[in-house]
Formats: structure tokens, sequence, C-alpha cells
């Protein structure tokens, strides 16, 4: 059973803060060091000086500054910047956006998902965590003891029952909405019938939750729990720390987009094309598109044409060429790979880390570890490869949602950065405390 609730939050008032857009920001992990800089000139209150807390050169030590975000918390409330809702209520969030000309609606509802580890409820991972974020967002977690951002959750309803009670219950309601820097339109409706909220709280409860974006995050919320019940804070299953904040959106939504995370190389500067070739060979059928002008466009319109077969594009920037490579030896990624399931082998992001890094590694002098950075759009591949600021750029489809629950539905996790659900959720629509 899935145990989904409505919650009090708090949120910006627009009186204090004027236009949202200049208080919410991305979540912090998709922030980069530029637009850390550009958020924090934005406002004094944005959403950025807590999720991403500043250091300071006279600090006593590296933690001061998640005490530092507590502070400024408690400093938002006592100016009146943020102000709890009257009532419990399910925020129901949309967000409008485009994507080659055409346009999509993301509908999805925010509430309170009880925590449970994975593998003993209806809550399933599909992507591995690292230790370091989630060291960094608990040493957070216990000084604000507020969800300042949502985890995304993905639940079936091919009916829409869900939408539909939310739907009808929008009717007359006021909400709030900010236009964001990827011109992204975010609406907020905080929906607190009480006949609404048990109808919702009682359809979510033969629905499993499959972690969409945020996995670190619910980790961290696990682990705050745990030393919470250690220490003898909680002691009954009413504590709000027993759940973590979460946007539910139905797998069958229309806007549900996933987008592909591409990998670039920085190093690995002396591998060609043909070495690929030669290493890939034995189980890939290779075919060398060419290092002409629209090459990276060409070899990425071809491995996503490949059909039911697992292709990717490669680029590489010593002879800046570009190939793609299609599995055809089936056998010897299940070889690699012991225990995974035939879907998880089929996929291009697992092909990817179980057999082609694996097979290249050993090409590269000095030979050394993949520095792998994460990209979402394949220009900006292509462009480290004509560039030469990489070594090695790979163009991989995307996982679909059917595949995402697929995985995870069965107890199996992909690589890191797997998935990319776009646009992102924005942080700081309303906030979900812990005490």
């Amino acid at each position: 059973m899935v145990d989904v609730s409505p919650f009090c939050g708090w949120r910006y008032q627009l009186g204090q803060v004027g236009d949202l857009a200049d208080v919410t920001a991305p979540p912090y992990d998709v922030i980069g060091p530029e637009e850390l800089i550009q958020f924090r000139q934005k406002h004094p209150a944005n959403i950025v000086h807590l999720i991403l807390p500043e250091s300071l050169p006279d600090d006593p030590g590296p933690d001061e500054r998640y005490q530092r975000a507590a502070a400024l918390l408690a400093q938002f409330k006592l100016d009146g910047i943020l102000a709890r809702d009257h009532a419990d209520a399910y925020y129901v969030y949309h967000q409008t956006f485009e994507i080659a000309g055409e346009r999509y609606v993301r509908k999805g509802f925010l509430g309170r998902l009880k925590l449970s580890p994975f593998g003993e409820g209806q809550v399933f991972p599909h992507e591995r965590t690292l230790a370091a974020p989630k060291a960094d967002r608990l040493k957070l977690f216990r000084a604000v003891k507020t969800n300042l951002s949502p985890i995304f959750g993905l639940y079936e309803d091919p009916a829409g029952e869900v939408e539909q009670v939310l739907t009808t219950a929008l009717a007359g309601q006021t909400g709030v909405q900010l236009i964001d820097e990827q011109r992204v339109l975010h609406q907020l409706w905080p929906i607190s019938d009480p006949q609404v909220m048990s109808k919702v709280t009682s359809l979510m409860k033969s629905r499993p939750v499959v972690i969409a974006d945020g996995h670190h995050r619910y980790e961290t919320a696990l682990a705050y729990r745990e030393e919470l019940v250690a220490t003898g804070t909680i002691t009954n299953e009413l504590h709000a720390a027993n759940s973590v904040m979460c946007m539910f959106v139905a797998s069958e939504d229309d806007g549900l987009i996933v987008l592909p995370t591409h990998r670039i190389v920085k190093n690995w500067q002396g591998l060609t094309a043909q070495q690929i070739g030669m290493a890939l060979t034995p189980v890939f059928e290779v075919d060398v598109v060419g290092s002409h002008a629209t090459a990276a466009q060409d070899a990425w319109d071809l491995a996503q044409s490949c059909g039911n077969g697992c292709a990717l594009a490669l680029g590489t920037s010593a002879d800046s060429t570009w190939v793609v490579a299609e599995l055809k030896d089936v056998a010897s990624m299940r070889l690699a790979s012991p225990g995974k399931s035939a879907e998880w082998c089929q996929l291009p992001v697992s092909v990817l880390h179980q057999l082609v890094l694996p097979r290249l590694a050993p090409l590269v002098h000095p030979r050394e570890e993949a520095n792998l950075e994460y990209v979402h759009e394949d220009q900006t591949a292509a462009r480290a490869i004509e560039e030469k600021s990489a070594g090695l750029a790979v163009l991989v489809p995307a996982t679909s949602v059917t595949q995402v629950e697929m995985i995870a539905q069965g107890g199996e996790v992909l690589p890191p950065k797997s998935t990319y659900f776009y646009p992102k959720l924005r942080s700081g629509m309303v906030l979900n405390p812990l005490t």
C-alpha cells in the first residue's frame, strides 16, 4: 500500500517578493556555477540561498553554511516572506512547455509520500545514487528540517481517475504562476476540500510509485527519519518526517517527456574512430558516418532509427569522426551483466556502461577512468568534439517511461543520469515542514 497525504505548506507571499520567478529555482543538482550566481543576485530571498547555501571566507567550518540556511529560513518566516497555508492541501501543479515547436502540459500534484526503504514497500528507485550528494543533503535536512524541493514520482492511472478528481476540483480555484528562464509556465493551486483530499488519498493507496527524479533526496529523507527514530524524536506514525514531499504524475500523462542524457568523456583524447570499430566489432555492427559538417546529426538520426536494436552514436575528437554502433550479440551483454533482466540488458544506457566504455578504456594511454560529463542536447556533445574539448562523445537514446517503470518495479536500477524528465520541477513553489 502507498500512503499519500496532503500537507500544510509554507509558500512565498507575492506581496512581499513580487514575481515568483525571482525567488524560485530549478533543483539544486542542475544549477551550474554561473546560474547559481544569477539566482543569488535575482532576489535576497531566492530559494537557492536555502538549497545551495553559500560558504563565506570567515566561516569557522565547512558546515556553517547549513546553519546559515536554517537561520535564513527562520528569518523569511519571521519577515512574512514565507507564510504557512491555513489548512492541509494537495497542491495541483501544471507545467506548460514547448519542445520542437509542440506544446505540452504536464499535470500532477504535490503531496506527502510515506517513506519506506527500497525493496520493503511500493516505492521503487530506477537509478543508483552517490554517497557525496546524500551526505550534503542530510546536513541540510538536519539544519532546516524542511523539504525545500519535491522528489518526482510516477504512478499508473490508465483511466485518469486521480486527474479527473483534481481537474474537477480546480473549478473556481485561484492559483499562482510563474514563467521560468526556459519559458516554462509553472502553475500551482492548493486544493483543500476534505472530500477531494480523501478521494485522492484513497485512489493512490493501490498505486506503486516509481521515483523519476530526486533519488538522493528520497534516500536522504529516509536517513533523516532513521536518525529521528533512533534519538526518540519520532515516536509515532504521525510525525511529518515519516514522509517526504513528492510531485505525483501519472505515467500516462501526455506531458510526461523523457529527454536523452548524453555522455561527454573529457579525457580519452587520443581515441580514434578506427580504434572504436576494432574494439566493438565483435559484438556490435559499427558504421562509420564520417567527419563532414552534419556527421554528428546524421549519426544521431541513424542511432535513433535502429528500431528495437540498441544503438549509440560516438564521436572522437582525435579524428573528428562519428560512428554508429548497434548491438548485435545480445548474449555478450547478458554475459557482462549477470543477474540483470533481458529488458535491462537491451537499454542503450546499460550497454554503454557495461560493454562500450569497458571495451574502450584499455585503448587509452595512459589508461584512466572515463571523466564523464552529462549533457542533454546532442549539439552540445557535437560541439565538444568539434572544439576538441573532450576526447569522446556518446549520444544515447532516451529511456522511455515504460522502460523506467518496468526496470524499477523489477527491483533493478540504472546507471546514474540515465533519464532526464523535462522540464524540471521548480524548487520553492511550496515547502514541506518536517517538524
